[in-house]
């Protein structure tokens, strides 16, 4: 997981706090992979002192966890091709291979991404009773397991750390990760809070445009064993030149077919919402980072810092800056007082607008530019400069820091 902006916070809050038992009984479940059994408790916890912030981060930290365990319960469930292709958000988990997964309809898809929304804005909803109040959640992240197939337990091969790099991952690295501990503190809530957001707003995504068509005739190659409407016909082991045609097929309709009404104004002009939430979160977070006066097994460590997380990636105050800056013009963008460049025009399209007014979402006609016509003002368009700045500063790893930093 990782994080996005930062606001002041006094130094006298600065991460001094030490562990104590709701801590131990958080990691405690998560290692052992018993989360509703986890939430239960640290909700008691949490309602019988409600001034116990650990008892509440603890709390939200297992909500979180358990929000992806079910999801990847739901893809497994319906046999998600492992990895899932290059089909889009939330469909490229790393998951075992069900050999009988269940039917799975547009409407049931469509379910499982409400639920995946809603619990993690309950997550985020008790993450944010911490505030800016000390906290440390300890927790060797590579012990962490969820139950990915829903047998009711949560084995080896189910850590965290497995599912994410299955045998690419040498021995010796994932006993490292297993004994080596993150002390979570205030920032990192913020951080984990802005995740929260940053996955829900995937979800919210998919549900503001109705792709029933997409489903039925391309999500058979991400569900292949689901009993899609057309996957039996599709599915003829066809080769061109030596290349497997009907992946090459279902590709091409993909794109194609992405021309999607929208469904859910609510969810679709909410992504804007949640953006500036996630921007407001990450600056927080660094705002906290950079008051603390320990070094204490940082997740996200501020200039002085260490990290025994991402090794050999930097973190100084010229990056945090640089990133911050870049976040400046993507706010400015979703207020709609900065407008979004296209290659093709002069002038930029007002994102607010497009979110607020466009009925259909078409990718091919997006990238010509036709789609953007009827949004094009004039104005001051979003600085890319603030943004290669930001990519120099980061050594052209931009990227990969921002998938660390939220």
């Amino acid at each position: 997981m990782r994080t996005l902006i930062g606001l002041t916070i006094c130094l006298a809050l600065a991460s001094t706090a030490t562990a104590g038992p709701a801590a131990d009984k958080a990691a405690e479940h998560l290692y052992a992979g018993t989360l509703a059994a986890g939430e239960a408790e640290l909700q008691s916890l949490s309602a019988a002192s409600p001034d116990n912030v650990e008892a509440i981060a603890g709390l939200g930290a297992i909500q979180f966890t358990r929000a992806i365990e079910r999801f990847a319960q739901d893809m497994y469930r319906h046999g998600l091709q492992p990895g899932g292709g290059a089909y889009g958000p939330l469909l490229r988990l790393p998951i075992p291979v069900n050999p009988a997964p269940e039917k799975l309809t547009y409407e049931e898809l469509r379910a499982i991404f409400e639920h995946l929304s809603t619990d993690l804005d309950l997550a985020e909803v008790t993450l944010s009773r911490v505030g800016e109040r000390a906290v440390k959640l300890p927790l060797a992240t590579g012990r962490i397991r969820i139950d990915v197939n829903g047998d009711g337990k949560a084995d080896e091969t189910e850590q965290l750390i497995a599912l994410a790099f299955g045998d690419s991952a040498p021995t010796e690295f994932k006993a490292q990760n297993e004994s080596f501990v993150v002390a979570f503190d205030t920032a990192d809530i913020y951080w984990l809070r802005g995740y929260s957001n940053l996955l829900a707003s995937v979800a919210d995504f998919w549900l503001a445009f109705d792709f029933r068509e997409t489903f039925d005739l391309t999500f058979h190659v991400i569900f292949p064993k689901a009993g899609l409407p057309n996957s039996a016909t599709l599915t003829t082991g066809s080769q061109i030149a030596g290349m497997e045609a009907d992946s090459i097929a279902d590709f091409i309709a993909l794109i194609h077919l992405i021309d999607w009404p929208v469904a859910d104004r609510a969810r679709l002009t909410g992504l804007a919402s949640r953006g500036l939430a996630i921007i407001d979160l990450n600056r927080k977070t660094w705002a906290s980072a950079m008051a603390e006066t320990d070094d204490d097994r940082e997740w996200l460590p501020a200039p002085g810092q260490k990290s025994g997380v991402m090794a050999g990636m930097e973190v100084t105050k010229e990056r945090i800056d640089a990133w911050l800056g870049a976040l400046g013009e993507a706010e400015a963008v979703l207020n709609g007082t900065k407008l979004v460049g296209h290659w093709r025009f002069a002038k930029g399209f007002n994102l607010k607008r497009v979110l607020a007014e466009m009925d259909h979402f078409d990718l091919v006609l997006w990238v010509t530019g036709h789609a953007a016509l009827p949004y094009l003002e004039d104005g001051t368009i979003a600085d890319g400069a603030a943004f290669q700045q930001a990519d120099r500063v980061f050594s052209g790893d931009l990227l990969t820091y921002a998938f660390w930093f939220n």
